[in-house]
């Protein structure tokens, strides 16, 4: 496989494909990943313009046009940046995560993620994430840290539902809803000035954003490609009621979740 920097991991990510999605005939496939460490300063200059535009032609077909200029910074200038292919080692997804500097802590983020629209029943935007999202967990772990502090922008609870089992500490936490009021607690001060400070380093534009849930308005106004059409559910109630109060009561809403990952947990499964 060709790989775009001499510094990235190679991987491999497993699919059942039952629909043959991808005509082989084949239930169980490895698709082949690269996991490039800071590519806007790792792939070569020689082939960066070809891989910005093959990731442009994949972005806009998965989320609409974007324009080379928002690649480049938000997904050739993320952190870590995961690339899927298939068997033909054509690109067919990305995953980036970036890195900010927040009160003297490194926070980590999800960037653009896409996966070309053929394939988005393989459930491989997930698998993506956790490929990716393990990757900064291991670093992390022999650097000698255990804990790794995420904040991510959602318009739907799946996101926050797949790695809370994962945390030592997440808010908004569906689970700790007062029983009488049926509301949540505002955001304490660390999580309050952790989001804000994201929020202004991260350049995000929004309308308001609330302390209660940390529901954010305005990220989305200008990117409505990006917003699902239904309203996507979890297998919990907890989380359902908290999406249906908070986040789907008003279109547009976005709910923004301060994690901190224990790798222990991520070990353990």
């Amino acid at each position: 496989m060709q790989r775009f920097s001499w510094k990235s991991k190679q991987a491999w990510i497993k699919i059942e494909d039952d629909e043959a999605a991808f005509g082989i005939g084949k239930k169980t496939i490895l698709l082949p990943t690269e996991i490039i460490t800071e590519p806007s300063k790792s792939i070569p200059n020689k082939i960066k313009q070809d891989v910005l535009e093959e990731i442009s032609i994949l972005v806009t077909k998965g989320w609409g046009d974007f324009g080379l200029d928002y690649i480049e910074k938000n997904v050739l200038g993320a952190h870590l940046l995961l690339i899927l292919r298939d068997l033909d080692y054509k690109i067919i997804g990305i995953a980036p995560i970036k890195k900010y500097n927040i009160r003297k802590r490194e926070v980590y983020s999800f960037g653009l993620t896409v996966v070309d629209p053929r394939y988005r029943d393989l459930d491989l935007m997930k698998k993506m994430l956790l490929k990716v999202t393990r990757r900064i967990l291991i670093k992390r772990f022999f650097a000698g840290k255990m804990l790794t502090e995420f904040v991510f922008i959602s318009p739907n609870v799946r996101t926050l539902g797949a790695i809370m089992r994962f945390c030592d500490f997440v808010y908004p936490n569906p689970y700790l809803v007062d029983k009488k009021t049926k509301s949540i607690a505002v955001a304490d001060d660390e999580t309050w000035l952790t989001i804000k400070e994201f929020l202004h380093a991260s350049r995000e534009k929004y309308n308001y954003l609330l302390r209660e849930g940390c529901i954010m308005k305005g990220f989305y106004d200008e990117k409505p490609h990006l917003l699902y059409k239904e309203q996507p559910l979890h297998k919990k109630k907890e989380l359902n009621d908290f999406a249906q109060k908070y986040l789907y009561s008003k279109p547009g809403q976005e709910v923004i979740t301060r994690a901190i990952v224990n790798f222990r947990k991520v070990i353990r499964g």
